[in-house]
Formats: C-alpha cells, sequence, structure tokens
C-alpha cells in the first residue's frame, strides 16, 4: 500500500519585539520548526533565527558575519498569537508578539514573477531585484536570478518542499574573486508569505537573508 505523505500547511505570522522590531516568522505545524526574521523596518529583516525540529535555536546575523545558538520559547497565546522569547548570553531577552497574517492558498501560488527587496550578506547589504522563471520542462520547479551591478550574479534552483508554500533552494553566487561566497553552491529556504518572498540561507559565517515583494512584470 502506497504510503500517503501529508504536508503541512505553513503558518505565517507578523508581530513587533519589545525592541520595538519589526519580525515575520514562517512556521510548520505545531512543532514551530521555521524561520523568524526581524529588523529594524518591516518588510527588511536584518537577521533571522531558524529553529529546528530537534527543540534547537541559532540566529544568523548576515551583515556582520555572525552565527550563534541561542534559546528560544514559543508560547501560543490564543489560536492566531504567539509569544517568542529569545535568550543570548550576555543580553536582556528579546520577546517577540505575533499575530497570524491571511495569505493566500499556498498549494496553488507559486513563486513565479519578479520581487523587489532588499538582501543582507557579509558585509553586504541592499537593495536588490530577484526574478524567479518557471523551469523549461514541466515539474522541474523554478530559477531565481538576481545581480548586483558591478558586483555579482546569483542564480539558484528553487524546488517544492513538502509544506505548501515553502521551497529548498539552491544558490549560486558568482562574484569577485575576493568574495567569500564566489562559486560555491549554498542551500536554503525560500518561503511566501502573501504577495512576498523570504529566502534564507544558513552557513557559519552568518548567512544570508532577502525579502522582496511582487512587483508588476
Amino acid at each position: 500500500m502506497e504510503q500517503v505523505v501529508h504536508a503541512v500547511m505553513p503558518e505565517v505570522f507578523r508581530g513587533t519585539s519589545n525592541r520595538m522590531r519589526h519580525a515575520v516568522a514562517v512556521l510548520r505545524g505545531t512543532s514551530h520548526v521555521g524561520i523568524v526574521a526581524f529588523g529594524e523596518r518591516a518588510g527588511q529583516p536584518s537577521a533571522f533565527v531558524y529553529l529546528d525540529d530537534a527543540g534547537g535555536a541559532t540566529e544568523y546575523v548576515p551583515f556582520d558575519g555572525v552565527t550563534r545558538p541561542v534559546e528560544i520559547s514559543v508560547a501560543c497565546l490564543s489560536p492566531g498569537d504567539l509569544r517568542l522569547r529569545i535568550s543570548r548570553d550576555g543580553a536582556d531577552d528579546e520577546l517577540f508578539v505575533l499575530s497570524s497574517v491571511d495569505t493566500p492558498d499556498l498549494p496553488r501560488e507559486t513563486p513565479a514573477g519578479q520581487y523587489a527587496g532588499r538582501v543582507e550578506a557579509c558585509q553586504e547589504a541592499g537593495p536588490l531585484k530577484v526574478s524567479i522563471t518557471a523551469g523549461e520542462m514541466p515539474g522541474a520547479g523554478w530559477q531565481l536570478s538576481a545581480r548586483v551591478p558591478g558586483n555579482c550574479s546569483v542564480q539558484a534552483s528553487v524546488d517544492p518542499c513538502d509544506a505548501p508554500g515553502c521551497h529548498a533552494v539552491a544558490v549560486r553566487v558568482a562574484g569577485p574573486r575576493g568574495c567569500s561566497l564566489n562559486g560555491r553552491t549554498l542551500n536554503g529556504e525560500l518561503a511566501m508569505v502573501g504577495g512576498q518572498v523570504l529566502l534564507t540561507v544558513r552557513n557559519d559565517t552568518g548567512g544570508l537573508l532577502y525579502m522582496g515583494a511582487r512587483t508588476p512584470a
């Protein structure tokens, strides 16, 4: 008998912290596996925390090149509200209060489109336009491309995961000889957040972070 795999719908939450930072979280199911991204301005996150399926959490601050373990607790205040507390060594706890937001019908939503947003990487940050197009063959996923004028280009494959609205990405950067990411293939995740995409790549030097809003073609 064929085994049936039931995909878990991502839950999207938005909120703020006691440091007045705006946050967006994409979490999967009651286990709360996923990403919490946050920054000084709404829609422009500059850091993120990954919650794994073993209950651990790791914070990534791309521009500073920082990757560090943190402690995080998640409490459900109501069916649509979460409280997240992040504890860092030598610092006061940061408290986030997030509420669920309406999103499109994720199983039918695809990431294909043009996006304008902001990227954060090691010692690099700024606006970035991203294009995601369908693959040439049916069921081949999508292709992501972006270019930083005079600096580097980015290519990535985008493939669906078990959870609708979440995708696996394999990013490859072609940059200057001195770029630490030049020529490397980096694995990450892309999540649909309404008309936006949230792209995160985790590594030991702060990772990569991009959030962009869909724009007219």
